[in-house]
């Protein structure tokens, strides 16, 4: 199966730290902290076989295009972040010292997306960014 994207952030995962210990990440306990069994790895490999075998798994070609348009829409971001960081009055230098982050989520992140699915984003912003005036460019009554 495809893996996620090196860009994206672990939200909601158990991992297994060093011998058997393992480190809690998010809000839920896992289904199960067991090891998979030869049987696990026999059926997970028929059902990857069976999705393959129905065109239920991107291209390389449709995945490359995805970490680009990625990679074009956090370009995106970072002018948008400048200029609004400008706007404000902040010098050449710490405008681009502010960073906002781009976050992939849902099917996508956890890299079991199809073919011509979406990709779910969500942009964080540092509180300089005021979402009425910044994002939507809504002046408040003064």
């Amino acid at each position: 199966m495809s893996t996620a994207p090196s860009h994206a952030n672990a939200s909601n995962a158990s991992t297994a730290v060093g011998s058997g210990v393992f480190q809690r990440y998010g809000v839920s306990e896992p289904v199960s902290k067991a090891f998979p069994t030869p049987l696990d790895h026999r059926l997970s490999q028929q059902l990857e076989e069976c999705l393959r075998s129905c065109d239920l798994y991107e291209s390389t070609e449709e995945k490359q295009h995805r970490e680009k348009v990625l990679a074009k829409l956090c370009g995106i971001v970072d002018e948008w972040m400048r200029g609004v960081c400008l706007q404000q009055g902040m010098s050449e230098q710490m405008a681009k010292e502010v960073r906002a982050k781009v976050f992939t989520f849902g099917s996508f992140r956890l890299g079991v997306n199809g073919p011509g699915a979406d990709i779910d984003t969500l942009c964080i912003a540092p509180n300089c960014v005021d979402r009425f005036r910044d994002v939507f460019g809504i002046v408040p009554p003064a």
